[in-house]
């Protein structure tokens, strides 16, 4: 049986499983983004996700042909790939991990700011790490690819993003 409409009576609702052939905007559409929220959130969610239209890109035989990306290039940004999302995972964790020991020196009878202010740039530092590990990924990522390659990417980003950014309470074309 198909999951309960969501609010609005359109498709699931938050939390409800998404069938296979349903695209980006369609799930992003049926969450009730709307207006200039709803497209200020759709900007963030795709610079946010770069990988995600580097996959899609990647899936589809058309568009590689398009790129003329190789088998090899293939093979590569798909390691490259799961050993980031694999190091994103543990980082992610090991923030988490170090928030929660902070919040457990915050919550002592007598704070002992010596400990609180190390724990601190611990978080600080790792969260960095992080973020570096995120830049260097994608500077890798532009490394497996041709400038003709990028150039032709770039093309196929913002084809995607102009019609995602241009739709509106009623659909395409009705603005927002």
């Amino acid at each position: 049986a198909p999951p309960a409409p969501g609010p609005g009576g359109q498709g699931p609702g938050m939390g409800q499983q998404m069938g296979p052939g349903m695209g980006m905007q369609q799930r992003m559409g049926q969450r009730g983004m709307r207006g200039q929220r709803g497209m200020r959130m759709r900007q963030r969610f795709v610079r946010r996700h770069p990988g995600l239209v580097m996959h899609r890109m990647m899936q589809d035989p058309a568009m590689r042909e398009r790129l003329k990306i190789t088998p090899d290039q293939v093979a590569k940004l798909q390691a490259h790939q799961s050993t980031m999302a694999k190091s994103t995972i543990r980082s992610r964790a090991d923030i988490q991990v170090k928030r929660m020991e902070l919040a457990e020196l915050m919550r002592a009878d007598k704070a002992d700011r010596v400990l609180i202010d190390k724990k601190l740039r611990e978080v600080q530092d790792a969260s960095f790490a992080q973020e570096k590990a995120r830049i260097d990924g994608q500077l890798t990522v532009r490394d497996l690819f041709s400038a003709e390659q990028r150039q032709e990417m770039e093309k196929v980003r913002e084809e995607f993003r102009g019609p995602m950014m241009q739709r509106g309470p009623g659909g395409p074309d009705q603005g927002g």
